[in-house]
């Protein structure tokens, strides 16, 4: 969006009158993202950060499914019209993956079978800004069309475009995992049809991508073991070979999960023997534990879920079934320490949950630990907040989201910009309608007090653009009230870099240029900085990446 649109748009909204919050208290009415009667599944969700959230599904038209998405609000208001905006218009759809780019916006990845060229599915791609404006060519760019088919595609996004990994089974033999990176408009940056990530043998499945915090990426996937590689994103090169082998001889293909690490690594949580383990994986591609780490031996495992909080490890989340099948959870460190009774606490009722699970960082630096947890019981949608401590913050057993619509499939968990959660899933008539709920940080459901172009809860908003970023990046801000602001720059263990602003100022909206040097004038180095905004009585932090 250009800057004098973006002020037509805020001027425009300080006269509007506050348009009628859609989230509601009332746990037997949800939002409906999308429903009538075509068909929609496989609901994907990203965060479009001060611009709310993005939801991607699949929807049934002429007997083929297509790509559509839709972005919320704060106050969980629609902005894309009704029905949300078609993304690929051709048939032949599958398999959505989505993350937010940064900036408000989103990248949207899918398999479609349209091609012609191809024997089976292809991979292709679509970036919409904050107002649902396509930067991709009509329809979504194609990523990879290779003979025989290419399905599971996964993305991870960024302000300079997105790395997406997928199954591949060009020349017709084993599979093998791929990856490309794309541009902001959608233009592929690597080798034609993607680089080879994996080389082992073997079938090469279920991958998964992570961010390394400067702006490269890993992929892990299945092959019998759990392998993972690095891929740089400047030239798609792999510094560790054909992977390295993450978790041996892992049993479940599909019960695991992947999340960012410290020095710029990741964790990993799968299944063996029925019971949870972990391991993290250093820059190096080095195991940081001799043993892999355990995380619940107690009972029979299965489905998992993981969220890596900021400098204070991982909270894994998943169903067993002791007394019961319940909700466990278990906190750890990056040394491998485990922090709360062993194997895990347990956070659902005495009510049987099932499978639709997933967690969250609420995203608060000032109470380091805390994460959501989401999960299908038979009285409904659940989420839980549990601090560093292993005490739910919440009722015993959690607060109720939803209790009216039945279903509950495909359930993806985001923190919201002021520690609460979005909620996105498959329910409704037939469970064939995309949904979506919203709980605060204290629990409460809404509706929330709504001033236009501010946080759902009267809170602060914070936003940084381009990012990444060179040489300078935009850090907008907007307080509800007029008071003292302090704005600074900390590195990722806390050491102040560069106040920006310190002193009294007015209700609004406001910017300012960070230059990427510190206080004394001094260039720093590539890197991830913290942007820390405290106003209002409140604090909140946003993420920079500086690339030189």
């Amino acid at each position: 969006m250009s800057r004098i649109r973006y002020l037509m748009t805020l001027a425009v909204l300080s006269l509007a009158v506050p348009a009628a919050a859609q989230w509601t208290p009332d746990t037997n009415t949800d939002m409906v993202v999308a429903g009538g009667s075509a068909s929609q599944t496989g609901p994907a969700a990203a965060s479009a950060l001060w611009g709310g959230t993005i939801v991607a599904w699949l929807e049934r038209v002429d007997d083929d499914y297509r790509v559509y998405a839709q972005r919320l609000d704060l106050d969980g208001v629609p902005q894309w019209g009704a029905g949300g905006i078609p993304i690929a218009t051709d048939g032949g759809c599958a398999e959505i993956t989505i993350d937010g780019d940064s900036n408000g916006g989103a990248y949207i990845a899918w398999a479609s079978n349209q091609s012609a060229s191809s024997s089976g599915y292809d991979i292709k791609v679509q970036h919409v800004d904050i107002d649902g404006v396509a930067l991709g060519p009509p329809g979504g760019a194609m990523v990879c069309n290779a003979d025989y088919g290419q399905r599971e595609p996964v993305l991870y996004g960024t302000g300079v475009g997105a790395i997406m990994a997928w199954r591949d089974n060009r020349g017709w033999t084993s599979d093998r995992i791929y990856a490309q990176r794309v541009d902001p408009a959608c233009v592929p940056q690597w080798t034609h049809g993607g680089v080879l990530v994996s080389s082992a043998s073997g079938w090469n499945r279920y991958p998964k991508i992570t961010g390394t915090g400067d702006g490269n990426v890993i992929v892990a996937w299945h092959d019998g073991n759990l392998r993972a590689n690095l891929v740089m994103a400047a030239d798609g090169s792999r510094p560790w070979g054909g992977g390295v082998i993450a978790a041996a001889s892992v049993s479940s293909v599909e019960n695991w999960d992947l999340a960012p690490g410290y020095m710029l690594g990741a964790c990993i949580v799968f299944e063996r023997g029925g019971h949870k383990y972990a391991q993290r994986i250093d820059g190096n591609g080095n195991l940081a534990w001799a043993d892999d780490l355990s995380i619940a031996t107690a009972a029979s495992t299965s489905y998992v879920a993981m969220a890596a909080v900021e400098n204070d490890g991982w909270t894994v989340a998943w169903l067993d079934s002791r007394d019961g099948y319940g909700i466990w959870a278990q906190h750890f460190s990056q040394d491998g320490t485990i922090h709360w009774t062993a194997n895990g606490v347990r956070l659902s009722t005495p009510s049987p949950a099932s499978s639709s699970l997933d967690v969250c960082w609420n995203g608060d630096f000032d109470n380091p630990g805390t994460c959501l947890v989401g999960w299908k019981e038979t009285t409904g949608l659940r989420v839980q907040s549990i601090g560093a401590d292993g005490l739910p913050d919440w009722d015993e057993g959690g607060v109720v989201m939803s209790s009216g619509t039945g279903g509950y499939f495909e359930l993806t968990l985001l923190k919201d910009i002021n520690h609460g959660a979005v909620a996105a899933y498959r329910a409704g008539p037939s469970n064939n309608d995309v949904h979506a709920e919203h709980v605060y940080a204290d629990g409460g459901l809404g509706p929330p007090v709504s001033v236009p172009g501010f946080a759902a809860d009267m809170g602060i908003s914070l936003r940084i653009h381009p990012n990444p970023f060179n040489p300078a990046a935009t850090v907008s801000y907007a307080i509800p009230a007029a008071g003292h602001v302090e704005l600074q720059v900390v590195d990722l263990r806390g050491r102040l870099v560069s106040t920006l602003v310190d002193g009294s100022v007015p209700a609004g909206h406001h910017e300012v240029t960070w230059n990427g040097r510190d206080d004394r004038g001094l260039h720093m180095p590539s890197g991830v900085y913290l942007s820390r905004l405290q106003a209002a009585g409140r604090v909140t932090h946003g993420r920079m990446m500086l690339v030189r």
